[in-house]
Order: structure tokens, then C-alpha cells, then sequence
């Protein structure tokens, strides 16, 4: 009896040691999964600034829009008003020319500068066409201002297209990250439990050594360790598998983070 209270001893020494062993294995887990969610705090705040530098663009394109539309009212009410003129003096000065005619008849004069005043009031004034001249110029301007339209509307498309890509590809990581955590703490969840009932295990060992038979305290301690065996074997797994998945973590996000 003394010997197997030594055996039964010695058992819980291995017991507790292996239980502190998890305890140390679980905690660095933690740390992985707290540094994990902070990645993804990171990387939500990457797609949003992503959002927010698309609504910038849009806003961009539609000012310049206004400001090339704005132009173009503007050039066209200019040229006009130009040409206007440039007609009027020529008309002028045809015009006064033929007054200059009359320069030794004072009645004549005087009705040729009387008509000249009535012709020349504004409300008598006929708009002409465009110059040819001018209408070349509008149109090298009109050309101009669409074309830059036309790239600023294919940049915003090809950056809203790359945005999109990104923004899925970090959502698609997120979910995965998520679910790999979850499993994760799950597993660990079930570590724990399975540690607890271990120790009630040992528990009962203690208080039904005295009641046993010993050729029944021998196979429920070989089911013990063999049980312990398993558990080791299954952390290791847990823990290689871990390490394998914060290896592909760490290779993948920074060329995400660099794009």
C-alpha cells in the first residue's frame, strides 16, 4: 500500500508537471491570437481608407466636370463676344470710310453720321458667325478638355477596380482569419476541459486506491497515461499546426500591406 501511495505520488508529480507544460503551451496561443486580431483591426482600417480615397476620386471627377463645363460656357461666351466686336470694327470702319466720302457736303455728312449713329446702336447690331479661326481654336480646346475627361474617368475605373480587388481579397483573409482563430480557441477550450477531468481523474484514483483491487488500479492507470499520450500528441499537432498557419500569416500579409 505505501509503495503504491509512492506510485500514486510520483503519478501526480508527472501530472502536474504536464499540466504547468500546457499552461505554458496555451499562453503563447493567446498572444498569437490577440497579435492576429490586431492585424485584422489594421487591416479593416486599410479598407476603409480605401473607401474614403474613392469617394475622394469620385468627388474629383465631379468637380472637374463642373470645371470643364463651366470652361467650356465660358470660352464659348468669350469667342462670341469677340468676334462680335471684331465685326462691329470692320463694319465701322467700312462704314466711316464711305462718311469720309462726304466730308465737303455738310447735309450729306450729317445724314451719313446720323444713319452710322442709328446703325451702330446696340439693339441694331446682327451677331455673325464664328471665325473660322476661332471655331478651330473652340474646337482644339473642346478636344482637349474631353479627352482629359475621358482619362480621368479610365483612371478612376482602373483604380476602383484595383480598390475592389483589394478590398475583397482583404475581406476573403479576414473570414479566414476568424475562422482559423475560432477553431483554434475551441481547441484549446477542449485542452482545458480535458485537463480539468484529467485532475478529477487523479482525484478519484486518491480516494478509491484504498477500495480497488489492485489488478483494477493497474489497467485504469495505463488508461491514464495512455489517455495523457493521446493529449500530447494531440497539442503537438495543435501546436505545429499554429506555427505552420502565423508562418503563412507572416509571408502573405506584408506583400498585402506593401500593395
Amino acid at each position: 500500500m505505501k509503495k503504491q501511495n509512492q506510485d500514486l505520488e510520483k503519478f501526480k508529480f508527472v501530472l502536474d508537471y504536464k499540466i504547468r507544460e500546457l499552461k505554458l503551451q496555451i499562453d503563447p496561443k493567446n498572444d498569437q491570437i490577440a497579435a492576429m486580431k490586431k492585424q485584422i483591426q489594421a487591416m479593416d482600417a486599410d479598407l476603409e481608407d480605401y473607401h474614403r480615397k474613392n469617394k475622394l476620386l469620385q468627388v474629383n471627377i465631379e468637380q472637374l466636370a463642373t470645371k470643364q463645363r463651366h470652361l467650356q460656357e465660358e470660352i464659348v461666351s468669350q469667342r462670341k463676344k469677340m468676334t462680335d466686336c471684331q465685326t462691329i470694327i470692320k463694319r465701322l470702319k467700312t462704314d466711316l470710310q464711305e462718311c469720309v466720302n462726304f466730308i465737303q457736303e455738310p447735309k450729306q455728312l450729317r445724314e451719313s453720321i446720323t444713319n452710322l449713329y442709328k446703325k451702330y446702336v446696340p439693339n441694331g447690331i446682327k451677331k455673325q458667325e464664328l471665325d473660322p479661326d476661332i471655331q478651330r481654336e473652340y474646337n482644339r480646346q473642346r478636344d482637349y478638355l474631353e479627352k482629359s475627361v475621358e482619362s480621368l474617368k479610365r483612371k478612376l475605373l482602373k483604380d476602383s477596380e484595383v480598390h475592389r480587388q483589394d478590398n475583397t481579397r482583404v475581406l476573403q483573409e479576414n473570414v479566414a482569419l476568424i475562422r482559423e482563430i475560432n477553431e483554434l480557441q475551441a481547441q484549446i477550450d477542449a485542452l482545458k476541459r480535458e485537463r480539468q477531468q484529467q485532475r478529477l481523474n487523479v482525484s478519484k484514483m486518491k480516494t478509491k486506491k484504498t477500495s480497488v483491487p489492485p489488478r483494477q488500479r493497474q489497467p485504469d492507470l495505463s488508461a491514464s497515461l495512455s489517455e495523457i499520450d493521446a493529449n500530447r500528441t494531440h497539442i503537438e499537432d495543435l501546436r505545429r499546426r499554429i506555427d505552420e498557419q502565423m508562418v503563412l500569416r507572416q509571408t502573405g500579409f506584408p506583400k498585402q500591406q506593401l500593395g
